[in-house]
C-alpha cells in the first residue's frame, strides 16, 4: 500500500530487543582523517546503551586519535580519552552526551586523525541502541 510518506534507512526491527550499528575500518580507508559515515543511521528515539570500540590491530605510526559520533566534531560516542589506539583489545564506552535519546534519525560516522603517518590500525565499533517501540 502506497503511503506517500517517505521511508527511512534508520535500523529498526519491530521487536523490543537491543540494535546495534557495526563499522570496521582502518588506518587506510579513504576518507578516515575526516570521518566515515556508517551505512545506516540511528532511528529517531533511539537510546544508546553503549559504544563498543575493539582495537584488533593496534594503530601504528605518528599520534592516532580515534572518535565515533555524530556531532560536528565526531565525538560524543567516543571522545579523544576514551580509547587506547595504540594497544589491541576492546573498550565499552557508556558515558557522553549522545546517549538521550535522539530527536531524529542521526547519522554516525567513525573518525581517526593521526599526527604523523599511519603504518597499521584496524577497529571494530559496535554501537548498542534500543529503538522508541513501546507496544
Amino acid at each position: 500500500m502506497t503511503t506517500n510518506t517517505a521511508g527511512t534507512a534508520a535500523r529498526e526491527l519491530p521487536t523490543q530487543q537491543v540494535h546495534y550499528l557495526r563499522k570496521t575500518f582502518t588506518y587506510a580507508d579513504v576518507g578516515i582523517a575526516s570521518g566515515i559515515k556508517f551505512p545506516n543511521p540511528l532511528p529517531a528515539g533511539a537510546q544508546i546503551l553503549n559504544t563498543l570500540v575493539n582495537v584488533t590491530t593496534a594503530f601504528a605510526g605518528g599520534t592516532p586519535v580515534l572518535t565515533v559520533g555524530q556531532n560536528v566534531n565526531m565525538n560524543d560516542f567516543v571522545t579523544t580519552s576514551d580509547v587506547t589506539e595504540t594497544s589491541a583489545g576492546a573498550t565499552v564506552v557508556t558515558t557522553g552526551a549522545a546517549l538521550a535519546p535522539m530527536a531524529t534519525d542521526v547519522d554516525v560516522y567513525a573518525k581517526c586523525t593521526n599526527v604523523g603517518t599511519g603504518t597499521a590500525g584496524v577497529a571494530v565499533i559496535v554501537i548498542s541502541y534500543v529503538p522508541n517501540n513501546d507496544a
